[in-house]
């Protein structure tokens, strides 16, 4: 709670000392405080004429920046938007920032501020169901929060990571599955492959279902540690990653929406901005 905090403090104070540079652009994206204040700072210098022609205008269309939010499955606060100059990359883009993190505990329960300090991203299933991925390290290790599943349909939670980033158009060692449900599985190599299932390991940690997929949780939790997938914490570091819900036999869900399972060079691109270790200020 402490380093949420702080975070919360500091993007207060770089908020107010950047109000000279507000800009239209910072009413759609940006943290809440920056929207707010830039608002009202562009109204107070606008006048009544901008204020009763202009902003009618720019405030209708807001639902429609929501709408294309909701669409991509991401949200526009914590993802940015960067475009690859790797024309085959078709997963960049976006590039996701995983930030170091509190260890929260891998047992299908958000407590108070245990994901806090997390980015996030979101999955379309449907016109009712969103999965919203929750994601940090704590240096040691990549943790995974899946949140919003219902017994009404049932999905498994996947992640894909590319550890070298090489975005081949095929599954190569370097290439790691990750699947949670009744049982822990996991891949090097290769997907879909269920006869590594085994009910609790030692190489990774989730939280999982009862074998007889009744009363299925509402929150999925993983812990990932570097040395399984052999992340070596550098400040260029950068891993190809993707997620994705599944019934395991014909519908998947992905984020980026483009990904597919088959194809490393089809997910996005993960930096850590504190170079998957723990920061200085911490």
């Amino acid at each position: 709670m402490r380093q949420a905090e702080q975070r919360d403090n500091n993007e207060k104070t770089d908020d107010s000392s950047n109000l000279s540079r507000c800009s239209l652009k910072h009413v759609f994206v940006g943290t809440e405080t920056i929207r707010m204040q830039c608002t009202k700072f562009i109204r107070h210098r606008a006048g009544t004429k901008l204020q009763k022609f202009i902003f009618p205008v720019v405030f209708s269309i807001l639902p429609l920046v929501i709408t294309l939010e909701m669409a991509l499955g991401i949200d526009l606060n914590r993802v940015s938007s960067l475009h690859t100059d790797d024309k085959s990359a078709t997963g960049d883009q976006f590039q996701i920032d995983i930030r170091y993190g509190q260890a929260p505990q891998i047992d299908g329960l958000i407590a108070p501020g245990e994901w806090n300090d997390a980015s996030y991203i979101r999955i379309p299933v449907d016109s009712q169901l969103v999965i919203t991925v929750r994601f940090k390290h704590d240096s040691s290790n990549l943790y995974f929060g899946f949140a919003g599943f219902t017994g009404n349909l049932m999905r498994i939670p996947e992640v894909l990571i590319d550890i070298r980033n090489d975005k081949r158009l095929t599954w190569q060692s370097d290439d790691w599955w990750f699947h949670a449900s009744s049982t822990d599985c996991w891949r090097q190599g290769q997907y879909n492959d269920y006869s590594t299932c085994i009910p609790e390991t030692s190489a990774w940690e989730a939280n999982n279902f009862s074998r007889d997929f009744k009363n299925p949780p509402q929150i999925i939790e993983m812990r990932i540690p570097y040395n399984t997938i052999e992340l070596t914490p550098s400040s260029d570091k950068k891993i190809g990653i993707a997620f994705d819900v599944t019934d395991t036999r014909t519908v998947w869900n992905f984020w980026p929406p483009a990904a597919q399972l088959g194809a490393p060079s089809s997910w996005v691109t993960a930096i850590s901005s504190d170079g998957w270790k723990t920061p200085e200020w911490k």
